[in-house]
């Protein structure tokens, strides 16, 4: 699945809103702090934990596993009318390489990340 975020989220949070969900913003250096940005004022029953990158610094979680992914990416003009991946290259057996097509136009993006 390939989503453009620039796009996805805002209409995410409009079909959010447009159900009757609060979004509350806040500043947190531990996971249980998420706890008492319920927009009651209570503690909330739940807490989502999707902080990307940010699950290495959280208090509470500091996965160290997680770290970014330093890759290139190139892009080509024809259409391969599919979304290849293939996980290992000939440089190492810890790249990955993939493609998949632009949210605008008929190019590609060819992306290679690895372990640089």
């Amino acid at each position: 699945m390939c989503i453009n975020t620039a796009i996805y989220l805002p209409w995410l949070a409009g079909q959010c809103l447009k159900n009757g969900v609060i979004i509350k913003r806040g500043v947190v250096t531990h996971v249980k702090d998420a706890r008492l940005l319920h927009h009651s004022g209570r503690p909330a029953d739940l807490i989502v934990n999707c902080t990307g990158l940010g699950a290495s610094k959280l208090g509470g979680v500091q996965d160290k596993a997680v770290y970014p992914a330093r890759g290139q990416i190139v892009v080509v003009r024809n259409d391969p009318k599919i979304m290849p991946s293939s996980s290992g290259t000939d440089d190492s057996p810890d790249e990955i390489i993939y493609a998949m097509h632009r949210a605008a136009g008929s190019s590609s993006d060819l992306s290679m990340f690895g372990s640089c």
